[in-house]
């Protein structure tokens, strides 16, 4: 975040858990689809991903305070401090995400 920061860049973060029902379904088909690539490479975001089983995973779990996976938040600085402006929780698709 540090990083996203000192860049001024969108920082997108992704939870995982790996027990949720729609974990496997949204990382398969979604998270991997060639548009989501695509556009995490051309709007330069920097990409974080953890497992929420791990204790970095979970304290930023407990502070982005999300209710269901698979979870995604766009985070950027906004009035000198890291603010998520987007969050993605639950089952998505391709087409919403990139909305």
């Amino acid at each position: 975040m540090a990083h996203a920061k000192k860049e001024l860049k969108f920082f997108l973060v992704y939870l995982h858990g790996e027990q949720h029902q729609n974990t496997h379904e949204f990382c398969s088909t979604v998270l991997t689809h060639p548009e989501v690539i695509n556009y995490i490479n051309r709007n330069k975001l920097l990409f974080w991903a953890c497992s929420i089983n791990l204790p970095e995973g979970f304290r930023v779990s407990q502070a982005l305070r999300e209710n269901t996976y698979p979870f995604l938040a766009l985070i950027t600085l906004k009035d000198n401090r890291m603010t998520v402006v987007k969050k993605f929780e639950g089952r998505t698709t391709v087409e919403r995400l990139l909305r």
